[in-house]
């Protein structure tokens, strides 16, 4: 996973708590000296799927993510996996609370599901021998059933202990845009690329 807002590669990282749970997650340059800060970032289904299903991995029907995009949008999930052990801990919040930190969480609920809402998307095209595209945008928390201005993942670059902390902030278009600190792209396997 990438952040606009960061240098290229960025990972995120879990820092303090217990063994897993409720640890606040930072984003840190990306290192494979550093595999015990590792995250696998997976596609878990699409809202058409999520939506009002019932069940404990059912997205509200009420949900500003269920009211407000259309069925084929993906949801992520991105479980802690320290030297590709997974944890069955996942990026995500207690509550969908304007300013809450980002923390691991039991995967599997909407409290761990983000959604890409592509209509805010950006490309971006790297060149090199093989230039491909990626694509940014924001990610949604997928339990926020507020009725405008959906709470994304977000970066702020001025926090300190952790530093780079991710936290829970309305969604904010200034000029028809989003902040680069409110944009992420996946890359390989899962990622949106264009080759």
């Amino acid at each position: 996973m990438r952040a606009r807002h960061r240098a290229p590669a960025t990972n995120k990282g879990a820092q303090g708590g217990s063994l897993y749970k409720g640890r606040i997650i930072n984003l840190r340059q990306a290192s494979d000296t550093r595999t015990n800060e590792d995250f696998i970032i997976r596609q878990v289904s699409d809202i058409g799927h999520l939506c009002g299903t019932g069940g404990v991995n059912s997205l509200d029907p009420t949900s500003y993510a269920c009211l407000n995009y259309p069925d084929f949008y993906p949801v992520f999930q991105g479980q802690f996996a320290p030297n590709s052990n997974e944890t069955g801990f996942c990026v995500g919040a207690i509550s969908a609370t304007e300013g809450f930190k980002v923390r691991l969480e039991r995967c599997g609920t909407p409290r761990t599901f983000w959604i890409g809402d592509l209509a805010a998307s950006i490309q971006i095209t790297l060149p090199g021998i093989n230039p491909f595209i990626l694509v940014y945008f924001p990610l949604e928390f997928s339990a926020d059933t507020s009725a405008s201005n959906p709470l994304v993942l977000t970066l702020n670059p001025n926090s300190k202990n952790p530093s780079n902390l991710l936290t829970l902030q309305q969604e904010n278009f200034s000029g028809g845009s989003v902040p680069d600190r409110q944009m992420w792209t996946l890359t390989r396997p899962v990622g949106f690329t264009i080759p």
